[in-house]
């Protein structure tokens, strides 16, 4: 019987969600796309990268100290689990969804 307190996955690295970060990937979606899987076009989210990525960062900062992720139906950040299922991602959450993993 194998030992359950070892794995042969190599442990993931520690993530860093920073201010800047999320600012670079909101100001790099694509604004010719209509609108995000919640009605908000991609062009208001890039014109105020600046002004989410604060609280962008906080949120998914706070979701991976706690281990925790609010998925009410009615949040933009609702959708991340119905959208992984299906294989596409929202943009800004693509390159977060590890945080899934908690």
């Amino acid at each position: 019987m194998p030992v359950l307190d070892s794995s042969p996955h190599p442990a993931m690295p520690e993530i860093n969600i920073t201010g800047n970060g999320a600012h670079k990937l909101l100001a790099s979606l694509d604004p010719t796309k209509a609108t995000c899987p919640h009605g908000i076009p991609y062009r208001l989210l890039r014109e105020v990268a600046g002004e989410l990525a604060p609280a962008v960062t906080l949120l998914f900062v706070k979701s991976l100290d706690t281990g925790l992720v609010q998925m009410s139906g009615n949040t933009p950040w609702s959708s991340l689990s119905s959208r992984r299922e299906t294989g596409t991602k929202p943009p800004i959450t693509a390159h977060l969804s590890h945080l899934h993993l908690m």
